[in-house]
């Protein structure tokens, strides 16, 4: 593509130009934002409608005029509206979908404004205010909550950026339109500046009523068919394309871990890991506004006229320019350069600027008896306006765009509707104090701070704050899917070591690498860890040379009697030695502590490896329908789970009736689908048209059922390519064990597991007759050497 001058990768499947130009569309949502805020300046300076809506107060020139406390609410009840917006936002998010709910905020936002349109009194152009607000927060949550559930990975951050810039041409507009009617001497003067806003309003209802929702959202209630069209309409290829499989398979996989922990509550975005993550988010937005960047936006027409400018209103649409033109070069840069130099930069940018219009314009002017500004340098004034507009640049092209890019990908899908409505609501709860106290803290008069330019050092040293806590907070998320975003903070505890993480590729290799950043493998392990070993072992000359193998010897008699019997080379020796290469290292917090798993359940892993690499190697995709037969014993039974956690649909063969319907249990109708084998080929194949064409067939039978009358139906029923596997390789291992950590693949009691009996291990033999009645899906036997 060569929108802002970056290139779809060409591994990439499918068309960019749609998702951009869906994205770019849902940020003109930030038009009704930047306008409504960018209006209200210049309202305020109206010599009609001050003296429409005075209420007696008299200004330091001797006109009619708002006093500054009804100023400041004026302003600032706009934000109190959006404040309780951008908190109510996931209410409707996660209820609606976040389509419908850009609808609906685009209605109350419509109601605002008829209200202000209607007004000739403060009571009810308050009132206007606030619903209009009320829309506006609504909006600010949900554009980068659809943006980033929608666009590409590789253009996500201009995507998402562009809702800055829709900001930006929101506040230039408001500008021209108050300037076009700041000398009128009636209603218009200030009726249409409002009224205009209907126009913006419709314009995004009538494209939401055609654009598709998030396929997230989707994954989220349950509708996998309906996720598959609208990723394929996003990326303009078909529902069943390997790419959409693929990518939703990501997108479930992620969710399946995170249900697996429970529904989020607005407590869950404050415990454990996601901490971090909200504390980020927050921080982040409010010290967009501690900038001061609406100090320019709110008051500047009004600043600017009391700092002595003849021509206020130029200014302020000279300052708006500025900031529309240096958001575009944001945009290019976001996804060239990423989210942590952008941001450190424009900070230290920023602070500057911000110092230096303080200085010029405390040292340069000065105030009579009445409080009238005394301009005693006109060139260090222009000077002021100058760094003005370069503080504008550092914010436009930098903390603008990148606050909204940031919040709206760190958040994992499970809490990513509260937690970002909540850091939204952060930006607007600060965005309402300054509204507020800016009055306050710069007129003069009584009760008044009179700080005038003064202010300046205090956004100087909110941007001296926002340097350190980008370099110890922000992680850098360019170019990663929001799973793997996940990922990223799962792995990586210091923000400065996120540049240098690489995420996994595929489906195989989601769960990440052992050894990677933040892993131990089996050469970092140390005494006391819990590990699981793997049955075979490879020879380090040949890796594809590998056997079958158990412990070597343990220390005790009865280990040594084991091992030459049942149980070779003794499974339950106290002490044993093993190659390092095939040791893996268990996340004990996680397995036991936070999934609660016990240590006889892990046992189920020896189980499950076999069914994991095979399917791996199959290269079975998300949606696809697999047969497995026999799938009543043992490893069947677990490739069965491992089946339903890759997204596959499953057909399963066995003889035992009772069997097959509990594995038809072990998910939603539809995914699961029982036939039963009767010794005849012909009537099994029958018997297995009726479900469709299958994608691949498992097969885990023993070598003496090779003539067993399902391989024959299988084979049969679709031309297929054999493919052998040797157990599995250390890599399947450790993919094995992440998927389990993440829940995706449930284990145990988890996954419907009974213990039909719990022996001693001096009781062997009576284990292995219980084993032998008892045996099959969701069954187990253990043996409890330590007495439990």
């Amino acid at each position: 593509m060569g929108l802002l001058a970056l290139k779809k990768p060409e591994q990439d499947a499918g068309k960019a130009w749609p998702a951009i130009v869906i994205g770019l569309f849902v940020a003109f949502g930030g038009v009704l934002f930047g306008y409504d805020t960018g209006t209200i300046s210049g309202i305020l300076a109206m010599d009609y409608w001050q003296n429409l809506f005075s209420t007696g107060y008299v200004n330091t020139k001797g006109h009619l005029d708002v006093s500054p406390s009804q100023s400041s609410a004026i302003v600032s009840i706009l934000s109190a509206g959006t404040f309780f917006g951008s908190l109510s936002s996931p209410l409707l998010a996660d209820s609606i979908g976040r389509r419908l709910a850009l609808i609906m905020s685009s209605l109350v936002f419509v109601l605002g404004v008829i209200l202000q349109t209607a007004a000739t009194a403060l009571p009810l152009f308050l009132a206007g205010r606030f619903f209009a607000g009320f829309g506006v927060g609504l909006i600010s949550a949900l554009i980068p909550l659809y943006q980033s559930e929608t666009a590409p990975k590789w253009i996500r951050g201009a995507i998402v950026g562009a809702y800055q810039f829709a900001i930006t041409i929101g506040l230039l507009l408001a500008n021209i339109v108050d300037n076009s009617t700041q000398n009128r001497q009636d209603t218009g003067s200030y009726r249409i500046p409002i009224a205009v806003q209907f126009a913006w309003a419709i314009i995004l209802i009538g494209g939401m009523l055609i654009l598709p929702e998030t396929p997230r959202f989707l994954i989220k209630k349950g509708d996998h068919a309906k996720a598959a069209r609208a990723l394929g309409q996003i990326r303009r290829i078909p529902a069943d394309h390997p790419a959409v499989l693929a990518e939703l398979a990501e997108i479930q996989a992620n969710h399946d871990f995170e249900m697996t922990l429970g529904k989020a509550s607005y407590l869950d975005c404050f415990r454990g890991p996601m901490l971090k993550r909200q504390l980020t988010g927050m921080g982040l937005q409010a010290l967009q506004q501690l900038t001061g960047i609406n100090f320019i936006f709110y008051y500047g027409t009004q600043y600017f006229k009391n700092s002595g400018i003849s021509n206020s209103f130029t200014i302020q649409i000279i300052t708006s320019v500025v900031n529309v033109v240096s958001t575009l070069p944001g945009l290019w840069a976001v996804d060239k350069f990423g989210r942590r130099p952008l941001l450190l930069w424009g900070a230290i940018g920023m602070c500057v600027s911000q110092f230096l219009v303080a200085v010029l314009g405390t040292t340069t002017t000065g105030q009579d008896a009445s409080g009238n500004i005394l301009v005693y340098n006109v060139a260090a004034q222009k000077a002021g306006i100058a760094f003005v507009c370069i503080y504008i640049f550092f914010f436009a092209s930098t903390w603008g765009p990148l606050a909204w890019v940031v919040t709206g990908e760190i958040f994992p899908l499970k809490t990513r509707a509260k937690s970002l409505g909540m850091a939204t609501a952060t930006n607007w709860l600060l965005n309402w104090a300054i509204a507020y106290a800016t009055p306050y803290l710069v007129n003069y008069g009584p009760g008044y701070a009179n700080l005038q330019s003064k202010i300046f050092f205090i956004w100087f040293g909110c941007c001296f704050i926002c340097i350190a806590f980008v370099y110890f907070y922000i992680y850098e998320t360019k170019g990663l899917s929001l799973e793997e975003v996940d990922e990223l903070y799962t792995e990586v505890k210091s923000a400065r070591k996120s540049k240098d993480w690489v995420p996994s590729r595929s489906f195989a290799q989601r769960q990440s690498v052992s050894g990677g950043v933040g892993e131990k493998d089996g050469a970092t392990t140390h005494h006391s860890d819990l590990v699981f070993v793997e049955l075979s072992l490879r020879a380090r000359d040949d890796p594809n040379l590998k056997v079958l193998r158990g412990f070597h010897e343990g220390s005790t008699e009865g280990s040594r009697q084991l091992m030459a019997a049942d149980f070779r080379n003794g499974v339950w020796a106290t002490l044993s030695t093993v190659a390092i290469e095939s040791v893996h290292a268990l996340d004990e917090d996680v397995l036991v502590g936070k999934l609660g798993y016990k240590l006889r359940e892990l046992g189920t892993l020896s189980q499950l490896i076999v069914p994991f690499g095979g399917l791996l190697d199959i290269g079975l995709k998300y949606g696809e329908t697999v047969l497995i037969a026999p799938a009543t014993g043992s490893f069947g039974s677990a490739a069965v789970h491992v089946a339903l956690s890759m997204g596959a649909r499953v057909i399963v063969m066995g003889r035992n009736e009772t069997s097959l319907e509990g594995l038809k249990k072990l998910a939603e109708p539809g995914r699961v689908e029982t036939v039963r084998i009767n010794g005849d080929a012909q009537e099994d194949v029958k018997a297995l048209a009726k479900f469709g064409p299958l994608d691949v067939f498992f097969d885990i039978s023993p070598a003496k059922a090779a003539k067993s009358s399902h391989i024959k139906a299988g084979i049969t029923h679709k031309g297929l390519t054999i493919k052998g596997t040797f157990v599995s390789t250390t890599q399947q291992a450790t993919e094995l064990i992440k998927t389990v950590e993440r829940g995706v693949l449930k284990i145990g009691s988890r996954a419907g597991m009974k213990v039909m009996g719990k022996l001693q291990l001096e009781n062997w033999e009576k284990a292995f007759e219980v084993a032998a009645l008892e045996s099959g899906p969701g069954k187990s036997v253990y043996f409890i050497p330590n007495g439990e």
